[in-house]
């Protein structure tokens, strides 16, 4: 059973009942944060836990620079030159070594961050996608749920989410390393020198605090604001013969800008405000520098401190809050991470409306076709305000063929969805206005069809093209709107195409294209003469192959045919030997030799005709 709307067996009926039926409240904005993209990181945590300590190592490395570039400093100052060959020599051997150490210290840093990050990705990509195909039809009704949007969430914000883990964690790590082994080292050669340099350390962090808030926002703003721009761009693409058919591109391009406009806005009023707090890190770092001299000069004068250790404090500490600076740079990419991670979790975390049961109650249980409505009243939750099914009763046994018959609009596929559940059963009232929804999937065929004429009307243009203008309208719909196009043709220059004769008897011409060209040409009255070939009239009823067509009769005729007259065939696959059925009908010359016989020889009954599309006869005469 599908809600209230099919009925089958008792077992399975009883095992439907267990399905979940999940509310779909509002929900809050998933409050995402590092460990929580960690967590789906977990996979990979051997990587990143090699690429965070090969992160340590190289912010380790700065201050051990200091440290070592102090010492030689100190090295070249002494007299004895043999000292000083001896020494220098050991030192730049150690930088030798911190070098190779950097360097596959770093090369493991980018590979592991790397694996790590795009692994993450695919898995949250896959993940997405999945509780995407899984959630219910009317989930993706929703026009915040749209094609444009479900697109930039799996392209863009499983990547963005690198942004939060992977090498922006590695160059934190780095910093943080940096900052703390600078302040350490200071603190152990000269403790007094060290906190004159740590007094610029807090405008750094309020800096970057300050810069993390209003990151945030701008954030935010930019992804609605592309997911926006996004979807008119989708739309427009997507049906570009529409839009050119129409000529809207320019309202197109308008639309899709003032959606850009005011996250363009926003990000250069920030830009500025981003450019100036990184301006001042650096340039803190610089003043502490200068601080750091002048007290370690007065420190030699007065306590005679080797000038190599105000060297060595000052120089570790412009490395922690120069590491500081570089990674504020990355703030803007990890918070677009943390906003792009929230999405996606959010959307992870959404349990659809219908679910699949756990299980199946019996292996061996089949349907039996027995479908059954009872009372079902429905509108779609979307338009929730429109009731499209009201109290429908109605019971199909094992084996019967039901057919559903309505004008357009009336509820017909909205039987058949309910069925398969695509919604279940919900009520409502009923309204004629109503909101189109995205891509029109609110309305019916017939619908789509009839707002496509109106939008073509509503232009007053000098040229109407009709392409099965009414094709997908019920008999009385197209007697409606042909009425309307009647009216519309009315000083315009109008070419139609069409398969029904009643959409074009008050065509002033009439071009009959055959094989790519034109055959014949005139009016309604004039290719329905009899003078005028049976291909014409093959064409006019709506026939979608005419050669087959011919070709099929002429098969049907041959054996009998051949058997009955003089004609000399030389085959039936050679259609264009001389007295061949099919050129004979193609020609529009089908007589009768004195030995033929009568039309219910050759296996057609007198008067019968052959029909073919919508009501089209093959006009033939028997006794010709």
């Amino acid at each position: 059973m599908v809600s209230n709307t099919s009925m089958v067996t008792d077992p399975f009926e009883e095992y439907l009942e267990e399905t979940q039926l999940v509310e779909d409240t509002a929900m809050p904005p998933h409050p995402s944060s590092m460990m929580e993209v960690m967590r789906h990181n977990k996979p990979e945590w051997l990587y990143i836990l090699i690429g965070s300590m090969c992160s340590i190592v190289m912010g380790a490395s700065m201050p051990v620079f200091a440290i070592l570039f102090g010492d030689i400093l100190g090295t070249l100052s002494l007299g004895d030159p043999e000292q000083v060959r001896s020494e220098t020599n050991f030192y730049c051997l150690l930088f030798v070594v911190v070098g190779i150490v950097i360097g596959f210290a770093t090369f493991l840093q980018t590979y592991t961050f790397i694996v790590a990050g795009e692994r993450l990705t695919m898995r949250l990509r896959g993940l997405a996608f999945a509780a995407m195909v899984q959630q219910e039809i009317a989930w993706f009704d929703d026009k915040q749920n749209n094609s444009g949007s479900l697109c930039a969430r799996l392209s863009g914000d499983a990547s963005k989410v690198q942004g939060a883990t992977g090498q922006r964690v590695g160059t934190i790590l780095q910093a943080l390393a940096t900052l703390i082994l600078g302040v350490t080292l200071s603190m152990y050669y000269e403790w007094r020198l060290g906190l004159v340099a740590l007094v610029f350390a807090p405008a750094i962090l309020i800096a970057e605090y300050s810069f993390e808030v209003l990151q945030y926002g701008q954030v935010e703003g930019n992804t609605k604001s592309m997911e926006k721009s996004t979807k008119i761009a989708v739309e427009a693409v997507s049906n570009i013969r529409t839009v050119a058919g129409l000529g809207t591109e320019k309202t197109f391009h308008d639309n899709y800008m003032m959606e850009l406009q005011p996250a363009h806005i926003v990000a250069l009023r920030n830009s500025h405000f981003r450019a100036l707090v990184y301006g001042l890190a650096t340039s803190i770092s610089y003043f502490a520098f200068s601080a750091c001299m002048y007290y370690g000069g007065q420190l030699v004068e007065q306590e005679g401190i080797p000038y190599a250790d105000v060297f060595k404090v000052s120089q570790a500490l412009i490395f922690g809050t120069s590491s500081i600076a570089n990674a504020l740079a990355f703030a803007p990419n990890f918070r677009k991470g943390l906003v792009a991670a929230s999405k996606i979790f959010q959307l992870l975390d959404r349990k659809p409306k219908i679910t699949d049961p756990k299980g199946f109650p019996d292996d061996k249980w089949a349907a039996d076709g027995h479908v059954s409505y009872s009372d079902v009243q429905f509108s779609y939750p979307t338009r929730s305000g429109t009731k499209v099914i009201r109290g429908l009763n109605l019971e199909v046994r094992q084996g019967q063929t039901v057919a559903l018959v309505g004008p357009s609009g009336c509820g017909k596929s909205t039987c058949v969805q309910l069925l398969e559940r695509f919604y279940d059963p919900i009520s409502g009232s009923v309204g004629y206005e109503t909101r189109m929804g995205d891509k029109g999937i609110q309305l019916s065929g017939g619908q789509k069809q009839r707002v496509a004429i109106a939008r073509a009307l509503i232009r007053n243009p000098k040229i109407l093209l009709l392409d099965e203008a009414t094709s997908a309208l019920d008999t009385e719909s197209e007697k409606v709107v042909q009425e309307a196009l009647d009216k519309a043709k009315e000083g315009r220059t109008c070419i139609t195409i069409a398969h029904r004769l009643s959409t074009i008897q008050d065509a002033d011409v009439i071009c009959v294209i055959d094989k790519g060209v034109v055959s014949e040409l005139g009016t309604h009255s004039h290719l329905a003469r009899p003078h005028i070939p049976n291909c014409v009239l093959l064409t006019m009823s709506g026939l979608p192959s005419l050669d087959s067509c011919i070709r099929g009769l002429a098969e049907r005729f041959f054996s009998r045919v051949q058997a009955s007259s003089n004609m000399i065939v030389s085959g039936i696959g050679d259609y264009d030997a001389p007295g061949h059925p099919y050129r004979r009908i193609r020609d529009g010359v089908v007589n009768r030799t004195p030995s033929s016989t009568s039309p219910s020889d050759l296996g057609v009954e007198s008067g019968e005709s052959c029909e073919t599309g919508r009501g089209g006869q093959i006009a033939r005469d028997a006794s010709q």
